[in-house]
This record gives structure tokens, sequence and C-alpha cells, in this order.
């Protein structure tokens, strides 16, 4: 019971986290509430931070180096896939 009312609850909010957000909806989120702010964009990479949802991290991608956050994510972040969505870099796997 306690799933379905945290659900209806999420599902009543403009703007809330919902149980089942998915990392690509939440980039997608993210995006569209112009939370993400890109620091550079280069040869080197990319980075940006990224207003989520327990607080702003550092978000980059380099092809030397890959992808990187500082959030403790432990999978593919919303942060990382926003970052790629705006610059074109490599979707992160």
């Amino acid at each position: 019971m306690a799933t379905r009312s945290r659900l209806a609850l999420d599902q009543g909010r403009s703007g809330s986290v919902g149980a089942f957000e998915t990392p690509e909806e939440r980039a997608s989120r993210y995006l569209a509430d112009g939370r993400v702010r890109v620091v550079r964009v280069d040869a080197q990479g990319a980075e940006a931070t990224c207003r989520g949802h327990r607080a702003t991290y550092r978000v980059g991608y380099s092809p030397a180096d890959g992808w990187w956050c500082d959030c403790d994510a432990p999978w593919v972040c919303p942060h990382m896939l926003a970052l790629a969505t705006i610059t074109g870099a490599p979707r992160p796997a």
C-alpha cells in the first residue's frame, strides 16, 4: 500500500521525482527544467554542472578517460545522460 500511495502522490505533483522514473526520464526533466549548465565543450571533452535531486553535481566526458560524475550512483546517472544529450558526446554505457 505504501508504494501505491507514494506513486499516487508523485503523479499528482508537477516536477516531483516519480517512484519509477528512469535515468533517461530524469535527464530529460533536468534539461527541461534548465538544471544543466555546460561549463566547457572542446576537443578534449565536455564538462557541466547539473542540479540533481539532492545536490549540484559536476559531470564530464573526455575521449581519453570516458564519463565521470561526482554523484554516488553505481550506474549510468541522469547527469551523464543529460550532458550527452546536449553535447552530442557518445552516450554513457
